[in-house]
């Protein structure tokens, strides 16, 4: 439901920068019935 990216250097694995990230939100998970949530979780909220 949530996927989260970072920009890194492909060679050494180097990461450019933590002030840059790019997130993915799957809404229609959310709503998904066979798909065990915890209504606690900040991102559920």
């Amino acid at each position: 439901m949530h996927t989260c990216y970072l920009l890194k250097e492909i060679e050494d694995d180097h990461t450019l920068t933590d002030m840059l990230e790019v997130h993915f939100m799957e809404l229609p998970k959310l709503f998904d019935e066979e798909i065990s949530l915890a209504q606690d979780d900040p991102i559920v909220q």
